[in-house]
């Protein structure tokens, strides 16, 4: 955010997951939603968190081929 000068004050992550009924009980849905707080723009913001889950976090790029992972922005 510092990047396109926003001032991110706060961030909130809330993660819900759906695993399989199965043993291994693994992930099958993963949806995050991301709650920005302070003078920022949410396209800004919806912008810098598909960059974090595209290019920049190993764990959604490792998951995502298996797991359906789905991201949301909203600004508080």
């Amino acid at each position: 955010m510092k990047k396109q000068r926003q001032n991110l004050e706060r961030l909130q992550v809330e993660v819900d997951g759906e695993r399989a009924a199965a043993v291994p009980a693994v992930f099958t849905r993963i949806r995050l939603r991301f709650k920005g707080y302070g003078a920022i723009g949410l396209l800004k913001f919806q912008k810098a968190v598909e960059l974090s889950m595209e290019k920049y976090c190993s764990v959604s790029r490792m998951l995502q081929p298996a797991v359906e992972i789905t991201a949301e922005c909203d600004l508080g």
